[in-house]
């Protein structure tokens, strides 16, 4: 399975109860929130894998 990422970002971080917290905050669509938590979840596993040389 060579597509799969040898990184996987824990969705549940702490990380990301404060981003769900502060899109909720401003009231947010939860569509809208869960696009946010996606693309950083992305962009942080890219990132990682960018970092290792991967």
């Amino acid at each position: 399975m060579e597509n799969e990422p040898k990184f996987r970002f824990n969705r549940r971080s702490p990380l990301m109860d404060q981003v769900r917290d502060a899109l909720r905050y401003d009231d947010y669509v939860l569509q809208t929130e869960r696009t946010y938590c996606r693309w950083i979840v992305w962009y942080l596993t890219l990132s990682f894998e960018f970092i290792q040389g991967i």
